[in-house]
């Protein structure tokens, strides 16, 4: 316990692998319960809270508090509970998998990975890249097994992270690693803690919460090593590999691949875990190859690496391979939407245009592409015909996927946009409109349409902002971040702050604490925001571009810290300076102010 709550390990760990991640700009990587001040308020208080952790945690008075659950696309109509676990709690979690990881993954065999990153070739990089590398190495593992192989057999597990049986999560991490009981037990106080509850249901025993930071990501591939070490003699021979729960076996005839199936059930069964029913399936290994899309993976990672060496590519065959993946008849279930994202990325990369009229049709087609798409989109100026498109989109999905009205708002407030008046308007207008209809059912959207009013609006919109003010509960994230939007635009002063009283430990006092700090010109807090609010230089395509929650503190830091209204003017130049349709002019007006 004495290292995993040491309050220096836990303030690397939030710099190291959670701070960068939070802030994160690109869609394929955001964090969806964004922070009004972008975490501004918690690194203010860094040291505090962080030393309250660990001697909390030391004393055995530490408590885990509830994660915000943000249902996420996961097809048409279903959804997955995405768990954004809060910073000190999140902070320990990874901590303590941090220092059980190594072990943890050392002792996995080398025909599995853990999905979206290989921390056995852990660097810098962004986990999009991480991801992709994993996918390279999946990709010719599973080669190999249909070259040897005349049948493949194809599952994947049902409610995967859901079905984790916590008691056995404490018997591994006991087992393959080094941490003490002690440390185990406050992890699966966690982990109980995390698991989201309705209808006051009691505390399961089951679950893992899904968080971006791969801390489940880790317990859960750990937690099949008993199903891997049953498949050893497949995997030595090339011919069994799984990808965090995609489990693909190299079969020679029909009879033995209904063997393995078994197998397979009853491996997983051990663990309190099953197959899903609906994929798991015995193909010849052309069908399999074909299903997979074999030839569009395999020319798609030949573009990727031309464009990693900086050589050409042939864009009328680009376009020719993708009009002729859109109309594949029939679809491969699922390898048609993953080789669609990968063509929404080099797209991206590539500026390339052709898909842009197509988005808001894959928007409702493929709702967990959407931060691929919206990726994509962010490279091209915002036009009224086709943000109403995407608001038309937007309707279409019915309000089932809280994941795709967050990225919409997202891309709203940080798309290039030319300042056109009448997109504005149509743009403010329907902010207001988001922030009226989620105050009471959604905080959490009102809060980020609040943040595309405040850099779209005129004053009747900050007017008709500021008489819903009332009608947000005190400690709510809406009315935090409508707050900081009010005081931007000088709705608000820093005196009405003062007559704020939130509820005891809630995240609104941390953010007046900082707010009053940076009114006094305190050296450290004006520093910080300034650090944020230097534009990101963001490639492919080369831009700048701004985090749309600190547009806001440009006027107020350039009102209290005359000093820096020059440095605020450069962060307004290097914005003008973008291509004129990657020029974000709305963005541009709040470093004017």
């Amino acid at each position: 316990m004495a290292t995993v709550a040491d309050a220096t390990l836990l303030k690397k760990v939030w710099r190291r692998f959670i701070r960068k991640r939070l802030r994160a700009h690109r869609f394929v990587e955001l964090e969806l319960a964004r922070d009004p001040l972008e975490w501004l308020a918690f690194d203010w208080e860094l040291d505090q809270a962080v030393a309250t952790l660990s001697t909390e945690a030391r004393a055995g008075r530490y408590r885990a508090g509830a994660p915000e659950i943000i249902r996420s696309a996961k097809s048409p109509g279903l959804t997955r509970p995405l768990a954004s676990i809060q910073p000190l709690d999140l902070i320990f979690y990874k901590a303590i998998v941090s220092s059980a990881e190594a072990s943890l993954l050392g002792q996995m065999p080398p025909w599995t990975r853990p999905g979206r990153f290989d921390a056995r070739a852990e660097d810098e990089s962004p986990a999009e890249s991480g991801w992709f590398r994993s996918f390279l190495r999946r990709q010719g593992q599973i080669w190999r097994i249909t070259q040897n192989h005349a049948f493949v057999v194809e599952t994947d597990i049902a409610n995967y992270f859901p079905y984790i049986h916590l008691p056995t999560v404490s018997a591994v991490m006991l087992e393959n690693s080094s941490l003490s009981h002690e440390v185990v037990r406050i992890l699966e106080h966690m982990l109980t803690q995390f698991s989201p509850l309705t209808e006051y249901r009691q505390r399961p025993t089951l679950g893992l919460p899904q968080d971006a930071f791969d801390c489940s990501r880790v317990i859960a591939h750990a937690y099949l090593k008993s199903v891997d070490d049953e498949f050893e003699s497949e995997g030595s021979a090339d011919r069994y590999s799984r990808y965090m729960d995609d489990i693909v076996i190299g079969a020679n005839s029909q009879q033995e691949a209904l063997g393995q199936i078994r197998r397979i059930q009853l491996a997983l069964e051990r663990v309190g875990l099953y197959p899903n029913t609906a994929k798991t399936r015995v193909l010849p290994r052309d069908v399999f190859t074909a299903a997979y899309l074999k030839n569009e993976n395999d020319y798609l990672g030949e573009v990727e690496e031309r464009l990693k060496q900086q050589q050409p590519v042939s864009r009328s065959e680009f376009r020719a391979r993708l009009r002729s993946h859109l109309s594949l008849t029939p679809q491969p279930a699922r390898s048609w939407t993953r080789v669609l994202r990968r063509y929404y990325t080099i797209s991206r990369r590539l500026e390339d245009d052709f898909l842009l009229d197509l988005a808001p049709r894959h928007l409702v087609e493929a709702p967990d592409s959407a931060r691929h798409i919206f990726d994509y989109l962010s490279a091209f100026r915002l036009t009224q015909k086709r943000f109403s498109e995407i608001c038309t989109a937007l309707e279409q999905l019915a309000g089932v996927h809280e994941d795709i009205e967050l990225l919409v708002q997202e891309h709203a407030a940080t798309v290039p946009n030319l300042g056109d008046s009448r997109l504005r308007s149509a743009v403010a207008d329907w902010a207001l409109e988001r922030v009226k209809r989620y105050v009471p059912e959604s905080p959490r959207i009102a809060s980020a349409a609040a943040v595309v009013l405040g850099k779209f609006g005129q004053p009747p919109h900050f007017e008709a902002l500021e008489d819903l003010l009332e009608t947000m509960s005190a400690d709510s994230v809406a009315r935090q971040q409508t707050l900081l939007v009010l005081l931007g635009g000088r709705r608000l002063s820093f005196d009405d702050f003062r007559t704020l009283t939130p509820a005891a430990g809630s995240q609104a006092l941390s953010h007046i604490a900082f707010l009053r700090a940076l009114h006094e010109a305190e050296p450290r807090a004006v520093k910080m925001s300034m650090m944020l609010l230097r534009p990101i230089l963001r490639n492919g395509p080369h831009r700048h571009t701004v985090r749309a929650r600190l547009l806001f503190l440009a006027p107020v830091v350039g009102d209290i810290a005359p000093s820096e209204r020059s440095r605020l003017a450069g962060y307004r130049d290097l914005l003008r300076g973008n291509a004129p349709r990657l020029r974000d002019v709305s963005g541009e007006e709040w470093y004017a102010k």
